[in-house]
C-alpha cells in the first residue's frame, strides 16, 4: 500500500488546523531562480543514469534516485538528506519528495505522447518538476519550459543535469533561451514571477504537474499558481493518485476545492486500470 513516511507527527501535513497551517507557512523556503550550469554533468557516470522510453521514438535520460550517487560529499548536509537518511519520502517544508520519480510522472509522459499533444512553440510550466521528465519531454517537442521544484538542491543537482543529459550541451545558449529553473514555495514563486504574469502573453499555454496534491494545506497555493499563470485558453494536466494514504489528500479532495473556488472546469481524461488508483485531470478556465 502506498503511503508517505514522515519523520515525526509534527511534520504530518494532514493536520489541517489553522494554527498548524500557519506554522507550516512560516518555514517554507523562499523562491529563487537557479541559473543552469553543466559542470556537474561531467561528473555523472553511466551507471548513475537510467533511460525512460516514452513511446516508440523518445528516450529520456535521467539520474538515478540514489542520493549518494547524485550528490557529491560536500553537499550531503543539505536539507534533503535529513529526510533521505531517515528513509522518509518527505519532510514538510524541508524536503518535498523531488529526488524520486513518482508513478504519475510516467503516466503523464505516456499520456502526452499517446495523445500527441502539440507542444511545438508552446510555453510550459513543469510545476513540482523533480527530475524534470515532463519538462524535458516538452523541450524535445519544441516548447519553452519553466522548471519549478521546491528544493533548490533538487533543481541544481537533478533537474538541470537531466536537462543537459537530453539536450545537446554544445547548444548551451539555446538551453538558456528555452529553459528557466526555479526553486521554493509556490506563494513566493508567484511573487517572483509577478511582473511576467501581468501580461497574458507571458503566461503558460500548458501547466503540467504530478503528485503535487498530497498536502491539503497547499491547495490554495497550487490553485493560485493555476489561476495567475495559465493563459486564458491554456490547459492544465494534473496527474495524481486518487488518494494518498497516510496524508489525507487526493484527487476528490482537490476537485472539491476547485468546485468551491469556481474558477476552473475539470474532467478525468485518463485513469489507471490496475494497481494503485491514479488519474489525470484536464483543467481549463470556466468559459
Amino acid at each position: 500500500m502506498f503511503q508517505f513516511r514522515f519523520l515525526d507527527e509534527e511534520s504530518n501535513p494532514s493536520k489541517t488546523s489553522d494554527s498548524s497551517a500557519d506554522i507550516a507557512e512560516e518555514k517554507w523556503f523562499e523562491a529563487k531562480e537557479i541559473h543552469p550550469k553543466n559542470d556537474f554533468v561531467k561528473e555523472i557516470s553511466d551507471n548513475c543514469v537510467n533511460t525512460f522510453k516514452c513511446g516508440k521514438n523518445i528516450s529520456i535520460k535521467h539520474i538515478t534516485s540514489d542520493a549518494a550517487k547524485i550528490f557529491s560529499a560536500k553537499v550531503k548536509n543539505l536539507p534533503v538528506f535529513q529526510a533521505e537518511r531517515s528513509d522518509s519520502d518527505l519532510l514538510t517544508g524541508v524536503y518535498e519528495g523531488g529526488l524520486k520519480i513518482w508513478e504519475c510522472t510516467y503516466d503523464l509522459a505516456n499520456f502526452i505522447t499517446k495523445q500527441r499533444i502539440d507542444l511545438n512553440n508552446q510555453t510550459v510550466l513543469d510545476l513540482g518538476c523533480g527530475s524534470g521528465i515532463i519538462g524535458i519531454l516538452a523541450l524535445i517537442k519544441g516548447s519553452t519550459v519553466y522548471f519549478q521544484d521546491y528544493n533548490e538542491e533538487v533543481v541544481e543537482f537533478v533537474t538541470i543535469p537531466n536537462v543537459y543529459l537530453n539536450i545537446d550541451i554544445t547548444a548551451e545558449d539555446n538551453i538558456r533561451n528555452k529553459c528557466k529553473f526555479y526553486s521554493g514555495d509556490w506563494n513566493s514563486f508567484l511573487v517572483l514571477t509577478a511582473d511576467n504574469s501581468k501580461n497574458d502573453d507571458n503566461k503558460f499555454d500548458f501547466i503540467f504537474t504530478c503528485e503535487t496534491i498530497y498536502n491539503i494545506n497547499n491547495y490554495k497555493k497550487l490553485h493560485a499558481v493555476f489561476t495567475e499563470l495559465l493563459k486564458p485558453n491554456g490547459v492544465i494536466y494534473l496527474a495524481a493518485k486518487t488518494y494518498y494514504f497516510g496524508v489525507g489528500g487526493g484527487l476528490r479532495e482537490f476537485e472539491d476545492f476547485m468546485i468551491q473556488q469556481n474558477v476552473f472546469d475539470f474532467s478525468t481524461c485518463w485513469k489507471c486500470s490496475e494497481g494503485l488508483q491514479r488519474e489525470i485531470l484536464k483543467i481549463t478556465f470556466k468559459s
